[in-house]
């Protein structure tokens, strides 16, 4: 009996998929100065001084807005003088 030897390129191995390990991704670390410290760190920083002048620029803004919400209407044709 005579076999016929048949000699491929063929590799049982690459009909398996090969899984490719990807490494994770690396993050830089983050300088300090550009980390979040929160409220209580800018509140600390801050002298009382400024922290009244934010304060008083806030009442500002809030007047102002007040004075221009009720202020009366002048287009109005049934606004009396």
């Amino acid at each position: 009996m005579l076999t016929k030897l048949v000699v491929s390129n063929f590799s049982p191995e690459m009909a398996v998929p090969m899984t490719v390990k990807m490494p994770e991704p690396m993050t830089a670390p983050m300088p300090r100065a550009v980390r979040d410290h929160g409220p209580s760190v800018f509140l600390r920083r801050c002298s009382g001084f400024s922290e009244s002048r934010i304060s008083l620029s806030m009442d500002l803004r809030a007047r102002s807005w007040l004075a221009r919400e009720s202020a009366p209407y002048l287009g109005n044709k049934y606004h009396e003088s």
